[in-house]
């Protein structure tokens, strides 16, 4: 099952950097496989075929040209492939509900949520485009909050560099799954990300560590802060197998406080333009007018997204010791 994992990831990287050219047959060939096969493994892995791969990551490349660029709606057709612009409205209109005239025009959203590959196909894309300076900004929400002391279990760190939003779909794709037959449910506050900034110094990139919050109380006073080891919770009497023998990172991580930027709920199509606002607005964020300064060597970074909250990056601080004066604490 890895191989065919690590083979969809492949395709996917392939059609991505290669939308404009990309078609069934050199997709195949670039993975090793006749377009027929890799369809068949496409399809056992993720539930859509290599052709609706190519046509739905064509499509979503087509949003941001039609709401960031002033190419005709005929050019934008011809660049992803579609023989004539009535094809590629009849497309367009099956997949995201509205004529790409309209979509253009309006500043409706598109509602995918019914199909996961698709929605995680265009959170992707967003990415390629905000890159190319396509995206808006949000309005971002800033709490200042205490954040209790918790337990990150670390089930993979991007060891291999990759962009956020790879790594993320690589571990959800790989990962998840073993999550919940290790770790009942009610001791997990939730899935996210960890910037490990507190033990880590090399590419930021390199910090981020896929995993998961676990609440309660913890028998693990014989580990430091980076080690491995066995875990146990203690309360309501459940023992878990050792995670650190499987290579699992366990981090016992102290109360710390927090500023957190938030974006409510946005459409999916303005999933990078979400991330942009609020990691901007961390990083413009004027942390020393409530006497602050960051303490990522302390505590790491987090991020987390979900339907109900949105998308939120959170900053370890601490309180400055060279300013005394400072404005009142807010606390979500």
């Amino acid at each position: 099952m890895q191989k065919y994992l690590s083979t969809v990831e492949k395709a996917k990287s392939f059609i991505n950097e290669n939308i404009e050219v990309a078609t069934p047959d050199n997709v195949a060939a670039y993975c090793g496989y006749s377009s027929r096969h890799l369809s068949r493994i496409i399809e056992m892995v993720t539930g859509a075929t290599l052709g609706e791969l190519l046509r739905w990551t064509r499509l979503s490349n087509a949003l941001y040209d039609l709401k960031y660029t002033d190419m005709s709606i005929l050019d934008i057709a011809l660049k992803y492939k579609y023989e004539s612009q009535e094809a590629f409205t009849r497309g367009f209109k099956d997949t995201f509900g509205f004529a790409p005239g309209d979509y253009r025009k309006s500043d409706a959203n598109v509602d995918i949520k019914g199909n996961f590959h698709l929605q995680g196909i265009v959170e992707g894309v967003s990415h390629e485009a905000s890159y190319k300076g396509q995206y808006k900004k949000h309005d971002v929400s800033v709490l200042h909050v205490v954040k209790p002391a918790r337990t990150w279990i670390s089930f993979e760190t991007n060891k291999e560099n990759r962009p956020p939003h790879d790594f993320w779909n690589h571990c959800d794709m790989v990962l998840k799954s073993v999550f919940d037959r290790i770790i009942p449910s009610e001791f997990i506050i939730g899935y996210g990300a960890a910037y490990l900034t507190m033990i880590e110094t090399d590419e930021v990139m390199r910090r981020m560590s896929w995993g998961l919050e676990i609440d309660g109380c913890y028998d693990i006073a014989s580990l430091d802060a980076s080690s491995c080891g066995a875990f146990r919770i203690v309360d309501g009497g459940c023992d878990i197998e050792s995670l650190g023998s499987k290579g699992y990172d366990i981090f016992e991580i102290p109360e710390s406080k927090y500023v957190v930027f938030n974006i409510g709920n946005h459409a999916v199509e303005n999933h990078s333009s979400a991330i942009k606002s609020a990691w901007d607005a961390a990083y413009g964020y004027k942390y020393t007018d409530y006497g602050l300064e960051w303490n990522t060597h302390f505590a790491p970074i987090y991020e987390d997204s979900s339907d109900e909250l949105g998308y939120s990056v959170w900053f370890p601080v601490r309180d400055s010791l060279t300013i005394k004066a400072k404005k009142k604490w807010r606390f979500g």
